[in-house]
């Protein structure tokens, strides 16, 4: 593949809750830098996906790095260090 182009791939937008969807493979989410993920959808997804936090705790706490917990089923939650 050459620089610049993409797979034929499709990106489907929705509304709605993020954690109703089941039919997904990765979440990126905005996480800040202060090892808290307590609220918003960082605390949504804290509560439902323990390895995702797990995941952020390890990381280190850099802004615009980031994070992934893989789940046991193969989907991938990813924290991206930001403010």
């Amino acid at each position: 593949m050459a620089h610049g182009e993409m797979e034929d791939e499709m990106i489907i937008h929705t509304t709605g809750d993020l954690l109703a969807f089941t039919d997904w493979n990765v979440i990126a989410h905005v996480c800040n830098c202060q090892k808290t993920m307590a609220s918003g959808v960082a605390k949504a997804i804290r509560d439902r996906y323990p390895a995702a936090y797990d995941a952020y705790m390890a990381s280190p706490m850099e802004l615009g790095t980031f994070s992934v917990a893989v789940l046991p089923d193969g989907k991938r939650i990813t924290n991206l260090l930001a403010q």
